[in-house]
């Protein structure tokens, strides 16, 4: 049986430092932009192909992801909100 200490359970990310939350913010915005090409490119090579649907942009991606979140995101009790 793993044991977890009190301090591991209690750690909270600290970002005292200026640098380090610019850094977060970064690498975050990096990794949303990455998402966003890697769901144009999946798109743009299946689903005109297959379907005959128009190639989408960037922001018709972004438009994309949002609308799949909020329809097939969860809410706040890690519930499918389809199941309420």
């Amino acid at each position: 049986m793993v044991e977890i200490s009190s301090e591991a359970l209690n750690y909270t990310f600290k970002t005292n430092n200026t640098f380090e939350a610019i850094g977060v913010l970064i690498i975050s915005i990096c990794c949303v932009f990455i998402l966003i090409m890697i769901i144009k490119t999946l798109w743009n090579s299946v689903v005109p192909r297959v379907f005959g649907a128009k190639e989408i942009d960037f922001w018709d991606t972004v438009i994309l992801l949002i609308l799949s979140s909020i329809f097939f995101g969860r809410n706040q009790n890690n519930y499918y909100i389809v199941n309420k």
